[in-house]
């Protein structure tokens, strides 16, 4: 794995319209300037590229029957193959 400056992230998803946004809400809320990312840390909080791991991007959302059960999905450069779907409870 590459060694970066600590500091030096390259967030996945910045820039980047959400995968379901109407053009008139994209007109509104620019991805260039949304205070939203994400990005991959080793369990020695270091930066991972994600293009090492072929993933484009994440999408998250609540349980809609439990609020604290998080869905997180991994989806690779073509922006419509599932990789991963993980549940993360946040009790």
């Amino acid at each position: 794995m590459k060694e970066y400056p600590k500091g030096l992230y390259m967030p996945m998803g910045i820039g980047i319209p959400p995968f379901y946004q109407s053009y008139d809400e994209l007109t509104k809320n620019h991805p260039d300037v949304s205070p939203y990312f994400s990005f991959l840390l080793d369990s020695q909080e270091r930066w991972i590229d994600n293009h090492h791991l072929a993933v484009d991007g994440s999408v998250m959302h609540l349980d809609k029957d439990n609020p604290n059960l998080l869905h997180l999905y991994l989806l690779s450069y073509e922006r419509n193959t599932l990789i991963a779907h993980f549940l993360l409870n946040l009790k």
